[in-house]
């Protein structure tokens, strides 16, 4: 799938959707200001989703990236921000 991502939002979205998918709710109920431990995701599912996102986005996103975001706003503003800067590069 290509993306044509407009925002950080629709990052947040996809993140939700599929944090609930792993872990078994609904997106409502995905509290977007907890930290990735808090919401019942160990490091390995993260990393996992992380290269689905990055594989839907068309860039590399590193571990570091995600492990130095604190919570899915901030996550999905800097995976924007990469994204915005790796479109206006290529």
């Amino acid at each position: 799938m290509s993306a044509e991502v407009q925002d950080a939002s629709e990052i947040l979205t996809w993140l939700r959707n599929r944090i609930a998918q792993e872990l078994n709710c609904e997106p409502d109920t995905v509290v977007l200001d907890k930290s990735f431990d808090l919401l019942g995701l160990d490091s390995v599912s993260l990393l996992w989703i992380a290269g689905e996102l990055a594989e839907w986005l068309k860039i590399e996103i590193t571990a570091a990236l995600i492990f130095e975001s604190t919570t899915l706003p901030d996550l999905s503003d800097r995976i924007f921000q990469l994204y915005a800067e790796t479109r206006q590069a290529g």
